[in-house]
């Protein structure tokens, strides 16, 4: 685990490619769930973005937190006896769009 840096965390949206007028809005919260009792959720605030089939269909984070300190012990994100990390993503869709409701 030497080399790794950074965790990445993204989210993907994937309508029907046969859907060209495809969007959503939507707000999100990333998260990394403690796994420990007592320790805080790391989170990163909300965002909103436009999701569509023609140029954006993923947004996250490409450096989210230092693998290092996701690992670290002391932070509770890391549970070593069952080898894990919970990740997750709060998604509100403020608005969709498709073919039919354009």
């Amino acid at each position: 685990m030497g080399h790794l840096k950074w965790l990445c965390f993204a989210l993907l949206c994937d309508a029907p490619k046969e859907d060209k007028n495809w969007s959503c809005k939507c707000s999100t919260n990333y998260r990394i769930v403690s796994q420990k009792s007592g320790f805080a959720d790391y989170k990163r605030g909300e965002f909103t973005n436009t999701f569509n089939n023609k140029s954006n269909n993923c947004w996250g984070f490409p450096n989210l937190i230092p693998f290092a300190e996701l690992m670290n012990p002391a932070k509770g994100f890391y549970n070593k006896n069952e080898d894990k990390v919970k990740l997750a993503i709060d998604v509100t869709v403020k608005e969709a769009k498709t073919e039919d409701n354009s």
